[in-house]
């Protein structure tokens, strides 16, 4: 059985080459005590998560558009350098399959536009009922 052996350098730290390493969610209960210090707050976990990993899966953005001020938090709670990949929301995806939904993912991509620049990927993830049918020619 291997040890666990600390990083010697933080994987918020890489630089090159450019190594982008996280998971799909910045906050779970079942980490505290490992990544998140005694008193972390809900509000505090994708900083303290940042100090550890680099990137990130945004995956509320499937459920909901967050409000600006959630925006504004998440840019302040990481550096220039990590990254977000954040998913289309679920109404452009799953509900309308793409279809008349140019208006609702322009309005996705204003609302992030303070995250721009740390945005790794757009993801849209299709549902299993998706089919080339639902594509436009």
């Amino acid at each position: 059985m291997a040890e666990d052996v600390p990083l010697q350098t933080p994987l918020s730290q890489l630089t090159s080459p450019p190594l982008y390493i996280g998971m799909t969610r910045w906050s779970r209960d079942s980490w505290k005590q490992v990544l998140y210090p005694s008193g972390t707050t809900s509000g505090e976990r994708l900083a303290r998560y940042a100090e550890v990993f680099n990137s990130v899966e945004g995956n509320t953005t499937f459920y909901a558009s967050p409000s600006p001020s959630t925006v504004a938090n998440w840019k302040s709670a990481t550096s220039d350098a990590f990254k977000f990949t954040f998913k289309f929301p679920q109404t452009i995806t799953h509900e309308r399959m793409l279809r008349h939904a140019d208006e609702l993912a322009s309005e996705f991509i204003r609302s992030m536009a303070p995250l721009h620049e740390r945005i790794g990927i757009w993801k849209i993830q299709l549902p299993a009922a998706f089919s080339l049918l639902h594509c436009r020619i």
